[in-house]
């Protein structure tokens, strides 16, 4: 990879395979993974979300990514046991956006797959969840009446190392 390195919030468009440290570097993060990925390269976002989730003492097992069907990223082993899908909204310019944006952008990452994926995962990085936002997450479902198979049955936001279950209304 020539060139100068840029910025990854400056580039938009950008894949997180793409970064300026390389697919190599983010293929050793990976392999340092106490969960099992079955061959498949996992995202810069995923990677660094399932560093600090094991480092919480948490446990997953990767379902493989197919073609033929979406599924959700992981098995929640320590937990619940059940699949649950990693969603990573673009956190450029969060802290600026009205709590409505900050929805519309979660809400939208969580209908792409609402269908296929009924547990999901915000991470949030080192953003914060607001009691405004969560407030507004609690509604997912609701605003979904005229479309249940759009909803989905458990949220929960990562966020400064954290997990914050939401109670879907």
């Amino acid at each position: 990879m020539g060139g100068s390195v840029v910025a990854p919030a400056r580039v938009k468009g950008l894949r997180p395979e793409w970064l300026p440290e390389g697919e190599a570097f983010w293929a050793v993060r990976q392999a340092g993974l106490l969960t099992p990925t079955f061959g498949d390269q996992l995202t810069r976002a995923e990677v660094l979300f399932m560093e600090v989730f094991e480092a919480l003492g948490e446990r997953a097992e990767w379902i493989p990514k197919t073609r033929a069907a979406k599924t959700a990223d992981f098995y929640w082993t320590s937990g619940d046991g059940r699949p649950w899908d990693i969603k990573s909204p673009s956190l450029d310019g969060w802290a600026t956006m009205t709590v409505k944006q900050q929805y519309r952008r979660i809400a939208r990452r969580i209908s792409d797959d609402a269908l296929a994926k009924k547990n999901v995962l915000i991470d949030l990085g080192d953003q914060p969840l607001t009691c405004d936002l969560a407030r507004e997450l609690t509604l997912f479902n609701t605003r979904r009446h005229n479309d249940p198979d759009y909803h989905i049955a458990k949220l929960i936001v990562f966020t400064h190392s954290r997990l914050q279950v939401i109670e879907l209304a």
